[in-house]
């Protein structure tokens, strides 16, 4: 089995087309048909659906997304056990602080403990500093949060991040038959979490207020607690004292991405791949 086939086939599950996964792994779509062509020969089996409009899987595909999941991860486990005795090199890395403090700490150490002679150099900035840095060459790879409508050239899906409304107890009580300006807790913009509330209030015509705007996670979260107002959160970072908000408007999802370019170092490349699986599944090796 040769696993490019597999990458091929994640990609186009991600993407749903084959001009964006043809963009996201730079072949051609002749060639990323081709790929999926021959996987499908192999299987014996019909992979996707295909119309004019997007590419779905049948039965068979997502059967097929598990063996994926788990050849990918071995792949990426031996080559780390081989690999992580001579790679060196420093890689300068980018995350904003909510990112940070929910996903990286776990990370970054297992990352030190596994690859000892790669240099991390991590800053914690705003978003849109993240972008500026970036786009200047002064972070090789940078985890954020994005619009899937509206991702960033070099941006690497990691997972999606679907989100919830949520606020104290008593706050989720106080305005559920309430038709008064919704108080919100949001962070500045830009900001995705706080473009999806705006547009799903909009498009419900609720009418809404902010009466918190904090650039912080921990502060918006604080805010939450103390009654001040109803906020947005990714559903993976509701804590204690935090309650979701069911009778709102459904939240679209954002995603949370990497920022790499092609062609990056073999320890960048190592440290995106490590990010990327630690994450999510599954692990895409398209910074090559």
């Amino acid at each position: 089995m040769d696993t490019a086939l597999l990458k091929t086939f994640l990609t186009l599950y991600e993407t749903k087309s084959f001009t964006a996964t043809a963009q996201k792994l730079f072949r051609s779509q002749s060639a990323i048909s081709l790929q999926i062509t021959r996987l499908e020969e192999m299987i014996g089996k019909a992979l996707f659906h295909r119309d004019t409009r997007k590419v779905t899987l049948t039965g068979e595909g997502e059967q097929l997304l598990t063996y994926a999941h788990q050849m990918l991860a071995l792949e990426h486990d031996l080559l780390s056990h081989f690999e992580g005795s001579f790679l060196k090199g420093m890689v300068t890395f980018g995350a904003p602080e909510d990112i940070a403090t929910f996903y990286l700490p776990e990370i970054l150490s297992n990352f030190s403990k596994d690859y000892p002679d790669i240099l991390l150099q991590v800053n914690c900035e705003f978003t849109v500093n993240l972008l500026q840095g970036f786009e200047s060459g002064n972070y090789d790879l940078v985890l954020l949060k994005q619009d899937p409508l509206t991702r960033h050239p070099y941006s690497i899906t990691v997972a999606p991040e679907p989100l919830v409304w949520v606020s104290n107890a008593q706050t989720a009580q106080d305005f559920k038959e309430s038709k008064g300006k919704l108080p919100l807790i949001l962070a500045p913009s830009p900001c995705v979490y706080r473009k999806r509330a705006i547009d799903a209030l909009q498009s419900d015509a609720r009418e809404w207020r902010i009466v918190y705007s904090s650039p912080s996670v921990q502060g918006t979260i604080a805010a939450v607690k103390a009654g001040l107002g109803i906020s947005v959160l990714p559903i993976k970072m509701i804590t204690k004292g935090l309650q979701v908000i069911n009778y709102l408007p459904r939240l679209q999802d954002a995603e949370i991405s990497l920022l790499a370019r092609p062609n990056s170092s073999p320890s960048v490349t190592r440290f995106a791949e490590f990010i990327s699986s630690s994450i999510a599944s599954p692990i895409l090796k398209n910074f090559t």
